[in-house]
């Protein structure tokens, strides 16, 4: 599970830990890389949604205000991860520091919305939404108001992450 988050949340990593959560149940086999170049599909029907397909995904990261890239990174999901309701529970659950964390789930997209409050005071309000087909590609925008702002950074603090399926694990 530590893995699944880590790949969700990179591009909000940067500003916040916290990651976009929803429910798919296992889709079987995998495809082989070819797939992720691939234009995305329609997402499933019957609510069968809103979870990144086991396999190896490349997620590539940028954040606004931010001229250094970061490289992209390659993560590997379990069935154990994308499989039942892992990703809801895990938003509904949250660190104790973070409160009124809403989810919404529609056939290809998560929005996610809370405020965390940190060491010292600190406060940070964030959304976040997810779209794509979660099978081949997704892509999640992520903003982030911190009070007080962090010197030098843009307020709010926007991020854009890229996950494309590449393979399997």
């Amino acid at each position: 599970m530590r893995t699944l988050l880590i790949g969700l949340g990179l591009a909000a990593a940067a500003s916040l830990p916290l990651a976009a959560c929803s429910k798919k149940e296992d889709a079987g086999k995998t495809a082989a890389a070819p797939e992720a170049a691939a234009p995305a599909a329609a997402p499933a029907a019957g609510g069968q949604l809103n979870a990144p397909r086991a396999g190896k995904w490349k997620i590539t990261s940028e954040m606004e205000g931010v001229p250094a890239k970061m490289p992209p990174v390659e993560v590997c999901y379990t069935k154990d991860d994308v499989g039942g309701d892992n990703w809801m529970k895990q938003a509904q659950n949250q660190d104790d520091n973070c409160t009124g964390v809403t989810v919404t789930r529609t056939p290809g997209m998560i929005t996610t919305k809370g405020t965390c409050h940190g060491n010292g005071g600190t406060k940070s309000t964030y959304e976040m939404k997810v779209t794509g087909d979660f099978n081949s590609r997704y892509v999640m925008e992520s903003s982030v108001v911190m009070d007080p702002a962090i010197p030098g950074m843009p307020s709010p603090m926007k991020a854009k992450m890229t996950a494309e399926r590449v393979g399997d694990c």
